[in-house]
């Protein structure tokens, strides 16, 4: 049986993300950039009517799937990482299995949704599953597993990250439309607001999971005090 791991707290989550973010600071802040840039020209996909709203969704969602693995291949180095290649070349052999992960994981989401506290325990459950795939080259059902694993014993504490992820990507995405309102809803209005979305909450959405996966899987690896450890062969 998987032990269940130690608990989690959400300072500790916070302290991870900003130590990692401030270690990794000009690599972390081109990326960023770059990829806020990336989403600003796809949302002018999605003006052009049916087709474009689709393409615009696929490549959205494989933007945040890139972005996400990139970040917790960052996030799982043990110091700086040297550049944005390095990274990919992380995320480049599972880049499939992470994208098969975020469909089954968003469409979950979405069907468990219709009973709302459905969605919100698959949501959970499966905070790290991505995270799984990047670091411990899972497959897809493989890190759903995993990440269920980790989350047991947590399930509210990993459940209050991410309702703290959904509260700041709320907000974040209320003031980037109001401070966008004045350029309308035109492209140049879209790609504003989307440009200032994706700079804010990207960063947020991905950093969390990957804090997160990296203490759950300490947490998991020490023994419980007090327990006497397995004996030795």
């Amino acid at each position: 049986a998987v032990p269940p791991t130690q608990p989690l707290k959400l300072s500790t989550v916070l302290g991870s993300m900003k130590a990692k973010s401030l270690e990794n600071r000009p690599l972390f802040v081109r990326l960023t950039l770059t990829f806020a840039l990336l989403v600003a020209v796809n949302s002018l996909l999605g003006l052009g009517g049916g087709a474009g709203i689709a393409l615009s969704l696929g490549v959205s969602l494989l933007l945040q799937v890139v972005y996400i693995g990139m970040v917790s291949a960052m996030v799982d180095r043990s110091g700086p990482a040297a550049s944005a290649g390095e990274l990919w070349a992380v995320v480049r052999p599972v880049l499939a299995t992470a994208v098969w992960t975020a469909l089954v994981f968003f469409l979950s989401v979405l069907i468990g949704s219709l009973l709302v506290v459905l969605g919100l325990v698959v949501a959970t459950i499966w905070f790290v599953a991505i995270q799984a795939v990047v670091v411990e080259r899972l497959s897809v059902f493989e890190s759903l597993r995993r990440s269920q694993e980790l989350v047991r014993g947590n399930f509210w504490r990993v459940f209050g990250v991410m309702l703290c992820v959904i509260l700041f990507s709320l907000g974040a995405v209320l003031l980037a439309s109001l401070v966008a309102s004045p350029l309308g809803t035109g492209a140049a209005g879209v790609a504003v607001t989307s440009f200032l979305i994706a700079l804010v909450v990207y960063p947020f959405n991905a950093l969390a999971p990957a804090c997160a996966y990296q203490l759950l899987v300490a947490g998991q690896a020490e023994e419980p005090a007090g327990e006497p450890g397995p004996p030795e062969a």
